[in-house]
């Protein structure tokens, strides 16, 4: 890695911006509201702030939803990326099978696929390409890239199966193919060198769910003890996020200051996260909003909005947060949380694992697991392509 890169990574994993630098920031939730159903979630949301994601009607049927504060139906279905124009990619559910389509002014196209039934669109980039899985004519599942009329088969890792679940705005692609010996490996798309595998963190699967600008992609891999833990993927490099204590965590987005979202799961449960200046915490200890809990965060824009799943009041519910940059008066993570509830002790945080990142710098559980748990708020079945 030349020194240019690693200092480029260093800034990834700072995130530093004039925003944050000083003082801190603490979060309001806003509700998404409710398709009348028991199950809600938002899954990404853009630099306007406008959310997208699916919640149960009171039948229990899915549906796709934009919310800037109210849910918007827009089909039968999950939406998983939005894009600056408002433009959506999801998941239709129809009468011959799931189909990848984008969603445009109250307009649903479907995208097609590579020749067999079904496809599914997971993620949009601001010129409008859209990725995804779809199904091919021998019944295999392959990661797509479509330009809303030509849909571009990117391959796999010799398994018979992939996905891409993140593009970033220069059209690089991320997500994971099942290999020739049955694990799962993230990769890395471009035009110019096709699909490449990266690497674990000692384990034998690893998972690419979202990219940024810089390139940076984030996921999940096992590690040499079986457990999964959230991860960086840079060049050759995997860097071990790190869990709030338990053996679990997962990164579901990245945005272009280098802020991390997902989940981690310790005693307490499932617990939103957030990567930020080389720590991990526990975004339920920085909540001004009392009532809720966070399960996952999803989505965060550059704003530094963060959009997931929780409950409130003992209803799941699809949230948004908001951040409020607090005075500089309390320079301390810990002394802000026991400033605003001093019976709330310390917030959880954890830093990245240092060998792995003294590693970078200096070189200038199974698959189902990871399947059962982005299909625990999501009890269709989607023909084996796993999606949050």
């Amino acid at each position: 890695m030349k020194v240019s890169a690693a200092l480029l990574v260093i800034a990834v994993l700072a995130g530093v911006t004039a925003g944050v630098a000083r003082g801190g920031v603490m979060y309001t939730v806003v509700d998404l509201g409710s398709l009348g159903g028991s199950e809600q979630s938002a899954k990404a949301i853009n630099n306007a702030g406008v959310a997208v994601g699916w919640g149960s009607d009171a039948m229990g049927n899915p549906l796709a939803f934009l919310s800037s504060g109210a849910p918007q139906p827009l089909f039968a279905g999950q939406a998983n990326g939005i894009n600056g124009a408002g433009a959506v990619v999801g998941t239709a559910y129809t009468a011959s099978g799931a189909q990848a389509v984008v969603w445009r002014a109250g307009t649903t196209t479907a995208l097609g696929t590579l020749g067999g039934a079904e496809s599914y669109g997971m993620a949009m980039n601001e010129a409008g390409q859209a990725v995804g899985g779809a199904q091919r004519a021998d019944g295999r599942i392959h990661a797509f890239l479509s330009n809303g009329t030509t849909m571009q088969d990117l391959g796999e890792l010799g398994g018979g199966w992939s996905s891409a679940y993140g593009i970033n705005n220069a059209g690089v692609v991320a997500g994971y193919a099942m290999t020739g010996s049955g694990t799962f490996r993230a990769f890395r798309w471009t035009p110019e060198s096709g699909m490449q595998a990266l690497g674990t963190l000692g384990g034998s699967n690893s998972y690419a769910m979202a990219i940024n600008d810089l390139g940076t992609i984030v996921g999940a891999s096992t590690t040499a003890s079986g457990w999964l833990h959230a991860a960086l993927f840079w060049g050759d490099s995997v860097i071990d996020l790190g869990t709030l204590g338990g053996g679990m965590s997962a990164a579901y987005a990245i945005n272009n200051l280098g802020e991390i979202v997902g989940f981690s799961w310790n005693f307490t449960g499932s617990s939103a996260v957030l990567w930020r200046g080389g720590q991990l915490i526990s975004l339920n200890q920085y909540l001004l909003t009392p009532g809720w809990w966070l399960e996952a965060a999803y989505g965060i824009n550059d704003a530094g909005q963060i959009v997931g799943a929780g409950w409130y009041e003992g209803k799941a519910r699809a949230f948004r947060l908001d951040p409020v940059l607090l005075p500089d008066v309390i320079d301390d993570p810990v002394a802000y949380a026991d400033f605003f509830d001093p019976g709330a002790g310390a917030p959880l945080i954890h830093n990245p694992e240092p060998s792995t990142l003294f590693l970078l710098l200096g070189a200038a559980g199974p698959a189902a697991g990871l399947v059962a748990l982005r299909r625990r708020r999501v009890k269709r079945a989607t023909s084996g392509l796993a999606r949050r």
